[in-house]
């Protein structure tokens, strides 16, 4: 489970923007069902119990949990998009010079791909679901 990602989406649900909330929920339930889990265990999670493991039943830690040290960013603007190309569109216009090589031509490719086809793979998913989480893109 990708722990430090919900950490990040969290945040998103504060917005005073209904769609944002929308999306960040949304995002939060992709990203708890790629690592198997699902709502519940964000819950036992936030009560300090152990996700996957029955209520009740779970071992108490001895020790605190470590210290997650998260970056402050200040008036972050969040997109949200609709569709896969609508996010590879915004990643190649507003934030093409913040990321690597590698990650722009993953991203022309992509969008060459679905211009043809408005399908992704899960692994071409998760990728694009990383980049774009660092830029604050959500799908909706």
């Amino acid at each position: 489970m990708d722990w430090n990602r919900i950490s990040r989406l969290l945040p998103m649900l504060s917005s005073d923007k209904q769609g944002e909330v929308i999306a960040a929920v949304n995002a939060i339930g992709r990203v708890l069902a790629a690592g198997g889990g699902n709502w519940h265990d964000l819950a036992k999670r936030v009560d300090g119990g152990s996700p996957g493991v029955a209520y009740g039943q779970e071992k108490r830690e001895t020790k605190p949990p470590p210290y997650t040290k998260q970056r402050e960013q200040p008036n972050r603007t969040v997109y949200v998009v609709r569709t896969w190309g609508e996010m590879v569109e915004i990643l190649l216009i507003k934030f093409s010079d913040r990321m690597s090589k590698w990650e722009r031509d993953f991203c022309l490719s992509l969008r060459d791909q679905l211009r043809k086809s408005p399908s992704i793979s899960p692994k071409q998913d998760k990728i694009l679901t990383d980049i774009s989480d660092r830029f604050g893109i959500i799908l909706s």
